[in-house]
């Protein structure tokens, strides 16, 4: 009987010391686990924003092709001269559009203030 109730306490303690070394173990390698855990998310997050700058750049590209395919042909060569140099090809004019609404109503505030200071020279007191 006595050996028995020894065996018991001894397994129990077996029992306790095996918990111990289970939760130390747990404490020792917990900031190794959230360490590779803030690692992944982070490694994730930069996954994601370089997916989209590489679709952006994708984009940009297609974008950028297109407007070399154009400049090869002579008409976007003279399209991309003329835009950037503004020049034009002999025999052109230039047409300038004035808006005539602002012009006259220039010229009104013009004569008005000629008068007003005519008349105002004419009259010192006024």
């Amino acid at each position: 009987m006595h050996d028995g109730r020894q065996q018991r306490l001894l397994r129990l303690l077996k029992l306790r010391l095996v918990t111990l070394v289970l939760v130390i173990a747990v404490v020792l390698l917990a900031p190794s686990v959230w360490g590779a855990f803030s690692k992944e998310r982070e490694s994730r997050l930069n996954k994601i924003e370089a997916e989209m700058q590489l679709a952006q750049l994708e984009a940009r590209e297609t974008v950028l092709s297109a407007e070399v395919e154009h400049l090869k042909t002579n008409r976007g060569m003279e399209g991309a001269l003329r835009h950037q140099y503004e020049v034009g090809n002999g025999g052109e004019g230039v047409i300038y559009i004035v808006d005539r609404a602002a012009s006259t109503s220039e010229v009104e505030s013009e004569d008005q203030n000629s008068f007003s200071r005519w008349f105002k020279g004419f009259w010192p007191f006024w």
